[in-house]
């Protein structure tokens, strides 16, 4: 079985067990056992919500330090949806990337962005399948 990094972790001592994470995670990873929360790996996307939700903060975003992107000429980052939710009402996402600027990142590029990249990739490769009625990668003739 695969071990996955997530970005979202539980702190026991503060989970008191109540259900408003389980309500609201979009994948139903979270399950209530022994008045503790647990996250289900295997199904967690990241999003943050339950970050978001915890009135306990038994929910927290994981990561690297920040010294860690020092040796690297070009520095890049792409926050997970759970960054976006750790921050007060009214802290809008412009300002959290503008501030990630702000620390020395070259680049910033919300992970929903790759995302959309590959929508698009996908969607050109399926409709030059259909219009050749081939794979290209394999010239294999594909059913219309």
């Amino acid at each position: 079985m695969e071990t996955w990094f997530h970005a979202v972790s539980l702190i026991n001592e503060r989970c008191k067990g109540c259900t408003n994470c389980i309500k609201r995670c979009p994948t139903e990873a979270i399950r209530v056992r022994n008045g503790k929360a647990s996250i289900d790996g295997e199904r967690c996307i990241d999003c943050g919500e339950c970050i978001r939700i915890c009135e306990n903060h038994a929910k927290q975003a994981e990561g690297d330090s920040l010294a860690a992107t020092t040796g690297y000429r070009y520095r890049v980052a792409i926050p997970a949806p759970a960054l976006m939710v750790q921050f007060q009402k009214g802290v809008r996402p412009e300002q959290i990337l503008e501030a990630l600027l702000g620390l020395g990142f070259d680049r910033v590029a919300e992970a929903g962005w790759g995302a959309d990249l590959t929508t698009v990739a996908l969607k050109r490769y399926l409709r030059n399948v259909i219009t050749r009625n081939r794979d290209p990668l394999f010239q294999v003739p594909v059913r219309p």
